[in-house]
């Protein structure tokens, strides 16, 4: 059980890369939320609520077995994080570009109040959570510059 957790939370592995395993596991959010922006903004929003719960349930699984704390090759959560950023925006490579940009800034340089997330909040919630924070703030920002974008 212990190894199919592994491949899911890493990322089918990718969060294993030496190099920038966060930004990898982003870069495979990419594909699937362009997918999933495709079929609908209902199918968006559950199959974003639905990967968020079992983030958060594997996630714990994960910490538990393997007696660590965000570790770093578990990627599912910038998935998720993606998933958040790119919610409801037009299906677009503009905003895939931008909401990559920004989720990565914020990911990375964990302003205030994601950092208080990601440093008060244990367990498999707080793996995810400070990225669901960061998805948000990038989209709030990309929500708010849409006829900007738009315009490129």
């Amino acid at each position: 059980m212990f190894k199919i957790v592994e491949f899911i939370v890493t990322g089918l592995y990718v969060g294993k890369f030496k190099w920038a395993p966060g930004t990898m596991g982003t870069l495979l959010a990419v594909p699937l939320a362009y997918y999933m922006a495709g079929k609908g903004h209902v199918f968006y929003l559950q199959s974003t609520v639905l990967a968020i719960f079992a983030s958060i349930t594997l996630c714990t699984y994960y910490e538990i077995k393997s007696n660590s704390h965000d570790n770093k090759k578990v990627v599912v959560d910038e998935v998720v994080g993606f998933f958040v950023a790119y919610f409801w925006l037009p299906n677009r490579w503009q905003f895939l570009v931008s909401a990559f940009i920004l989720f990565r800034f914020f990911d990375i340089l964990k302003p205030y109040p994601i950092s208080y997330i990601d440093q008060k909040v244990k367990g498999g919630l707080g793996v995810v959570l400070d990225d669901l924070a960061a998805g948000l703030a990038t989209n709030m920002i990309l929500q708010a510059s849409t006829k900007v974008l738009l315009t490129l």
